[in-house]
């Protein structure tokens, strides 16, 4: 899971392609990318167990989805890191409270 803070540009933007339960495309490019990860959230990756469900949650939640980006940082795959909002609503923080309902 990758934590951050400080918001260093925001932008809303519109969602065309899920990679994983946490990493996605967007219609625009900024800072010389176009694929961002949620920060604050880990999900498995292609090939672990879970990850056609999170991918498809993913996909469910924010595919053709306008989005609010609270960028906070490039990594070192050159996605960039942020949070997400949708209607004024945390992403990770949806995730990761329907995460924790299923393991109740």
């Amino acid at each position: 899971m990758i934590k951050t803070r400080v918001t260093i540009m925001r932008r809303t933007v519109i969602v065309i392609n899920i990679v994983d339960g946490d990493t996605f495309w967007i219609n625009k490019t900024i800072k010389n990318t176009r694929l961002v990860r949620i920060a604050n959230y880990d999900s498995p990756e292609k090939g672990e167990p879970g990850y056609e469900k999170e991918s498809g949650k993913l996909y469910n939640l924010l595919i053709n989805k306008k989005v609010v980006l609270d960028i906070k940082k490039k990594d070192r795959y050159n996605r960039l890191v942020a949070d997400i909002y949708i209607n004024d609503k945390s992403l990770a923080k949806m995730l990761n409270k329907m995460r924790q309902r299923r393991q109740l």
